[in-house]
């Protein structure tokens, strides 16, 4: 399965596969590219937990 690095032009005469697969392996590259920005909001998101775990344990009733 050959295809350039921006998968639009096939080297296959199979064309539905190959176009599944490339939306596959871009869909694939969103949610790696989602789970880099997500780990890089990772010290916004720890402080934005601590205070959210704060309020909850000060505010709600146990």
């Amino acid at each position: 399965m050959k295809y350039d690095e921006h998968m639009l032009v096939f080297h296959r005469p199979v064309y539905i596969p190959s176009l599944l697969r490339a939306g596959r392996c871009f869909l694939g590259g969103q949610f790696l590219a989602l789970f880099t920005n997500i780990f890089q909001l990772n010290r916004i998101v720890s402080i934005l937990n601590r205070f959210l775990t704060d309020f909850l344990f000060r505010w709600l009733p146990y």
